[in-house]
């Protein structure tokens, strides 16, 4: 409920900016096949997803739960936004959460979520 001029209306859109569900309604199937999509070989059209949809779908929440399952199964994962520094921040993300990659060989193929407003 929100308190306007016209007293108290329901109102769907509650804008959270990235923060996390506590649960994922309805995304089962998309997480699958992303992670499903990280075992192919670099190359295959299933390691390549475009979230589209309108503002509050939890778009960058999902972004957000990807990736942390992404680190999970050792990737390395730049959070960025759009902006006009952005390839530098993309390099200077993978500097610093890709050092362990360096230092061993666990790490595989590196992914990169960029999430544009």
């Amino acid at each position: 409920m929100k308190k306007t001029d016209k007293g108290m209306q329901h109102v769907v859109f509650q804008p959270t900016f990235g923060n996390r569900p506590d649960q994922y309604i309805g995304r089962d199937g998309v997480i699958e096949q992303f992670m499903t999509g990280l075992q192919e070989p670099v190359g295959s059209r299933n390691r390549c997803t475009l979230f589209l949809g309108q503002r509050g779908m939890g778009k960058t929440a999902l972004l957000l739960e990807l990736s942390d399952r992404a680190v999970k199964v050792d990737y390395v994962v730049a959070r960025v936004t759009a902006h006009e520094g952005m390839a530098k921040a993309i390099i200077e993300q993978f500097q610093l959460n890709g050092s362990g990659f360096f230092k061993d060989d666990k790490r595989k193929e590196t992914i990169c979520f960029i999430t544009i407003f």
